[in-house]
């Protein structure tokens, strides 16, 4: 479990200095097309708050390698309406890391979703 919750972390980390990145290239944008950082800002949104995304989100481990996007969006959709699935894969094999995570558009979806906990996936108890 200590392994997974590094993983979550990392995985945060990453997101949070893509997000930087992203400002970056879009400040960046703005300036070379004489435009406002505030008037860009409008047209691309950016996580405002990893906490509230963090409320909206669910973590699901235990996947088959081989498990896609679109099974896990099937398996969740009647949780309520999903914003993003996200399915790490290994930088140098390109393999799934064997956990996935899914952001719901409402909170109250979460509680939903952790009913699915211990529900096999192909063939697999998956832990959310």
């Amino acid at each position: 479990e200590d392994a997974e919750k590094e993983e979550m972390k990392k995985w945060i980390r990453e997101m949070q200095e893509e997000a930087e990145k992203i400002k970056k290239i879009k400040s960046e944008e703005a300036k070379r097309m004489n435009d406002t950082p505030s008037t860009w800002s409008a047209m691309v949104a950016l996580p405002t708050s990893l906490p509230e995304t963090d409320s909206r989100s669910i973590w699901i481990g235990n996947l088959d390698q081989e498990t896609t996007v679109e099974e896990l969006n099937e398996r969740f959709k009647n949780c309520g309406a999903i914003s993003r699935t996200t399915i790490p894969c290994d930088k140098l094999s390109g393999k799934s890391k064997g956990f996935a995570y899914i952001e719901f558009l409402d909170a109250d979806s979460v509680g939903l979703a952790m009913t699915f906990n211990y529900s096999v996936l192909r063939g697999r108890k998956i832990k959310v």
